[in-house]
């Protein structure tokens, strides 16, 4: 997980200043596929997205009573973990930020957390696993837009 002092300039992985990367939408990359999440991560930021990373639902429920962000990824199925109790916890907190769903998840996981964010209003986004690069580079694209 990257930890980043967004009090003072200084220099990140990817050749930025934090300060740069303040004015960046924020995205948290919640999945416990460590390859999984550096491919999104990547992809994010070269796609213009500050990104914070999450491989377990205690470090992602930490992060979003902690900090802000415009978007978030979320794999459902996270070892003994399910991502989707995550949508309650990012609705009392932060609500209305569009989710981006990257799972291998079975149809009655991705219902149940249809109907969830259906209830509290979230903006859900599929994107199957085995990873598509290019849908999410797309969804990635058009979420820029909007937040």
């Amino acid at each position: 997980m990257t930890t980043v002092d967004c009090m003072s300039p200084s220099r990140v992985d990817d050749g930025t200043t934090t300060r740069a990367r303040e004015a960046a939408p924020q995205v948290l990359v919640i999945d416990d596929d460590p390859t999984h999440r550096t491919l999104i991560v990547r992809l994010a930021q070269k796609l213009g997205y500050g990104t914070v990373e999450a491989g377990t639902v205690v470090q992602a429920v930490d992060l979003i009573t902690t900090r802000q962000f415009d978007c978030m990824t979320l794999d459902l199925n996270m070892g003994a973990q399910y991502g989707a109790e995550l949508l309650g916890i990012m609705n009392s907190r932060q609500p209305n930020i569009p989710v981006i769903v990257i799972s291998s998840a079975g149809d009655d996981e991705r219902w149940d957390v249809l109907r969830t964010a259906s209830l509290y209003g979230i903006r859900i986004t599929e994107v199957p696993k085995p990873l598509d690069v290019g849908m999410l580079r797309d969804v990635f694209m058009e979420l820029k837009d909007v937040v």
